[in-house]
């Protein structure tokens, strides 16, 4: 019959799938990719209803997931509410899933009384964004260190040849050479800090 196609059709998709009774926050169906994608059984999942999620949630997630209730009943029919977590697998990972929340249900008032979640793992796809955008960080951090470092090394270059300059106008037994020495110095100090800035950063100077 029909509610057996039904349950064929929900066990051979590659999605989870949660049938989540918002009266009683438990979940009254799940199917078998639960088991595959998290580590829990089926019957785990149905009898711990609500402590499920907030065990198995990303403690940042929380609240979210939360909010989401909650606007739950402001969804008509054919309304999609998409919304990404992290899920706890048995194992200690952490993974993404992308979940997608329909109405399946409703009560007398025509409020939702139940609502369909399908949730796909895109844990592969938030770790290659974040790789991207770490990359465009250390990207950005090199071009910052290589203007800095072009900004500093101008300046120190004028302030040896003049630091040079003065030092031939003195005699080698003058008193002040010794300031002249301790400016060189300091001058080759920055000097050496912009190139450690520089290298550490992958910059050619």
């Amino acid at each position: 019959d029909g509610t057996e196609l039904l349950s064929m059709v929900a066990e051979a998709v590659p999605d989870m799938l949660f049938l989540f009774d918002i009266p009683s926050l438990a979940c009254v169906y799940v199917n078998r990719q639960v088991s595959a994608a998290l580590g829990f059984s089926k019957q785990e999942v149905e009898t711990r209803g609500l402590s499920l999620f907030e065990s198995i949630l990303h403690p940042e997630d929380l609240m979210a997931f939360s909010n989401g209730l909650m606007g739950l009943s402001r969804l008509v029919d054919g309304d999609v509410c998409d919304m990404e977590y992290r899920f706890h697998h048995v194992n200690g990972e952490w993974l993404w899933f992308h979940c997608r929340v329909t109405a399946f249900r409703r009560d007398d008032n025509g409020l939702p009384r139940q609502v369909l979640c399908a949730a796909r793992d895109v844990t592969a796809r938030r770790q290659y964004e974040e790789a991207v955008r770490e990359g465009e960080v250390v990207a950005a951090l090199s071009r910052l260190a290589a203007r800095v470092a072009h900004d500093i090394n101008n300046p120190l270059a004028n302030i040896r040849n003049s630091l040079f300059l003065l030092r031939t106008a003195l005699l080698p037994d003058h008193p002040d050479t010794k300031y002249l020495q301790w400016s060189e110095e300091e001058v080759d100090r920055i000097a050496q800090a912009v190139q450690r800035i520089a290298t550490s950063s992958h910059v050619d100077l």
